[in-house]
C-alpha cells in the first residue's frame, strides 16, 4: 500500500497507524496523533511503534502477534506516552494486511471512562447526601418527640421509684408483708423498668443508620414501635388511637427501620394535624388488612384533612401543609420513596372527614420471591438452588434466610402452608424446609399436599416438639420427608442436611 493509499484513512476519527512487520512506523494519521499528543516526525523515527508509551511490552505483544498473522483485540488498556500524556484508555486491533503490512487501529474511551467515573463519584455523592437527609429526618422527628418520650419514659420510672421504696420499706419492718405484696411489688418495678427499656430500645432501632438491612419482619411489631414513640405526653392526652386487625400476623421482607420511619412520619403527621386544628375528640385509626399478595396499613384520622389543592404536591419534596419552621416538607416524600424501595406505595386516598393515607407492601412470599429470582421455570439468582422456608416464626425465618443465602442459595420465606403451596405452583423450588408446629396447615399436613404435586420434591422438617422425631420417622416412610432439622440448631448442621437434600458436597 503506497502513502497515496494511506489517504483514506487520514479523516476517520479512529487513531491508525500503518506498520512494518518490525513494528516501525510507516504511516499514522491526524487522529493517532491527536490521540498520543505525538508528532509524526517523533513517531515516524522510533525504531518499534511501542517506543512510544510506558507500557511497552503490552504494545510489542500486540504488534507481534500481529506480524504472525494472528487477528488481535485488546482489552481495555491504560496507556500513557513516555512524553507524559495519559492515561488513555482504548481498545487495540491489530492485523496483518495482503501486503504484509500491519494495521493498528486506537479506538479511544477516554471521555467515556471519565464521563463514567465522574457520574460513578457523583451517584455515590447523591447516596451518601440522601442517607443523610434520611437519618436527618429521623433525628429532626425524634427532636421533636422527645418532650412526650420524657413524659412516657417519667410515668414508669416514677411508678417503679414509689415500688422501689415500697418494698425497702417492708423489709425494714420487724414484721415484713407477706410474700405475696412483695411478689407484687417487684413485679411492678421489673414491669415498669420494662416499659422504659422498650421505649429507649425503640428509640435506639428508631435512629440506626444500617439501611440495607433487609429481614423478615412483622408489621404489628412496626406499628407498635411507632405508636410508642408517637403516642406519648400531651398526644396521648388529645388524640384517642384505635389499633384494628392486630390479632393475625403480617410478615413482610423489608427494612424494619425504614419501614418504622414512614410510620413515625404518617402518625407524627396525623397527630399534629388534630392537635393544631384542636379538634374535638381527636382520633386516629390504623388498620392492618391481607389483601391478594399484599399487606395493607390505612391510617385515619379525623383532623382538618389535607385541601383538595394540595392532594397533587403532598408528596412533593418541601412541600408543606404546615405553618413555617413547622415541617421541613421532607416528610412524606421520604416516606413514599422508602415503600416504593419495598416494592409497595403510599398514597392518600379520598377521605370526606380527615385524611387517609394507605400503604401498601407486597407480601413475604411476593417479595422474597421477586428478589430470590422471581416467578417461572428459572431456578433461583444467576443459577443458584432455592428454597422455601415455611414457619411462622420471623426469627427463625431471618436466622435460616442469613445461614443459606451466605451460602449461595436463594431463599423464599412463607409463613404458612397455604401460601406455600401457592409458590410451588408459580415457581420452581428445589427444597422444602418446613416448621411442623404452624397454625392452619402443620407440616405433616403441608408434606402430603406437596406430595400430590411433587412427586420428588426434598422436604425437611423443622422442629423443636418432643414427639417431631416420630413424626419424622413416619412421614420419612410414608412421605418420602428427606430429614428433621432440630431448634435449636447449628449453621453446620443446617448446611449439612441442605447439602445432602440436594445432593451437593460441602
Amino acid at each position: 500500500m503506497n502513502q497515496n493509499e494511506f489517504k483514506l484513512y487520514d479523516d476517520l476519527f479512529a487513531g491508525i497507524a500503518v506498520l512494518d512487520l518490525a513494528g516501525k512506523c510507516e504511516y499514522v494519521n491526524q487522529a493517532f496523533l491527536v490521540l498520543t499528543q505525538s508528532s509524526p516526525r517523533v513517531v515516524k523515527n522510533l525504531n518499534h511503534l511501542s517506543e512510544l508509551f510506558n507500557e511497552s511490552d503490552i504494545i510489542k505483544n500486540i504488534i507481534d502477534r500481529a506480524a504472525k498473522g494472528e487477528l488481535v483485540i485488546s482489552e481495555e488498556l491504560k496507556l500513557s506516552t513516555k512524553a507524559g500524556h495519559g492515561p488513555l484508555t482504548v481498545v487495540i486491533k491489530s492485523l496483518k494486511t495482503p501486503d504484509n503490512q500491519l494495521l493498528l487501529t486506537c479506538n479511544d474511551l477516554t471521555v467515556e471512562r471519565n464521563l463514567y467515573e465522574k457520574y460513578r463519584i457523583q451517584l455515590e455523592e447523591i447516596k451518601r447526601t440522601h442517607e443523610k437527609i434520611l437519618q436527618t429526618d429521623k433525628l429532626a422527628t425524634l427532636g421533636e418527640l422527645s418532650a412526650g418520650i420524657s413524659h412516657e419514659i417519667n410515668n414508669p420510672l416514677t411508678i417503679a421509684y414509689g415500688y422501689a421504696q415500697n418494698i425497702e420499706w417492708m423489709l425494714e419492718q420487724p414484721e415484713p408483708e407477706s410474700n405475696e405484696e412483695l411478689k407484687l411489688s417487684v413485679k411492678r418495678v421489673t414491669s415498669s423498668l420494662e416499659k422504659i427499656s422498650s421505649i429507649i430500645s425503640n428509640m435506639k432501632t428508631y435512629v440506626r443508620t444500617d439501611e440495607d438491612q433487609r429481614e423478615f419482619c412483622d408489621l404489628r411489631d412496626v406499628v407498635r414501635a411507632a405508636c410508642e414513640l408517637t403516642h406519648t405526653g400531651i398526644t396521648k392526652d388529645k388524640v384517642e388511637l384505635e389499633l384494628i386487625g392486630l390479632s393475625d400476623s403480617y410478615l413482610v421482607q423489608g427494612n424494619r427501620i425504614e419501614l418504622e420511619q414512614v410510620m413515625v412520619n404518617l402518625l407524627k403527621n396525623a397527630f399534629d394535624s388534630i392537635i393544631d386544628a384542636k379538634t374535638a375528640q381527636g382520633k386516629v385509626t390504623i388498620t392492618l388488612e391481607r389483601r391478594e399478595n399484599a399487606i395493607a396499613i390505612v391510617i385515619v384520622d379525623n383532623g382538618p384533612g389535607v385541601p383538595a389543592e394540595s392532594h397533587s404536591k403532598i408528596f412533593q419534596p418541601f412541600f408543606t401543609t404546615k405553618e413555617l419552621g413547622k415541617g421541613s416538607g421532607l416528610g412524606l416524600s421520604i416516606s413514599q420513596r422508602l415503600i416504593e424501595k419495598h416494592r409497595g406505595s403510599l398514597n392518600l386516598l379520598p377521605f370526606k372527614n380527615g385524611a387517609c393515607f394507605e400503604i401498601e407492601l407486597p407480601t413475604m412470599e411476593m417479595s422474597s420471591m421477586l428478589s430470590s429470582g422471581g416467578f417461572g421455570p428459572e431456578i433461583g439468582v444467576d443459577g443458584h438452588k432455592k428454597i422455601l422456608i415455611v414457619d411462622d416464626d420471623p426469627s427463625v425465618l431471618n436466622l435460616l434466610d442469613n445461614i443459606l443465602q451466605q451460602a449461595g442459595y436463594a431463599v423464599i420465606g412463607s409463613t404458612g402452608g397455604e401460601d406455600a403451596l401457592h409458590i410451588l405452583i408459580q415457581t420452581e423450588v428445589d427444597l422444602v424446609i418446613t416448621d411442623l408446629s404452624m397454625p392452619k396447615l402443620s407440616g405433616h399436613e403441608l408434606a402430603k399436599k406437596i406430595r400430590e404435586i411433587e412427586t420428588d420434591l426434598p422436604i425437611i422438617y423443622l422442629s423443636a416438639a418432643s414427639d417431631a422425631k416420630a413424626t419424622f420417622t413416619r412421614d420419612q416412610k410414608d412421605l418420602g420427608v428427606f430429614g428433621l432439622l432440630e431448634k435449636p440448631f447449628q449453621n453446620e448442621t443446617v448446611l449439612k442436611i441442605v447439602a445432602n437434600a440436594l445432593g451437593e458436597s460441602l
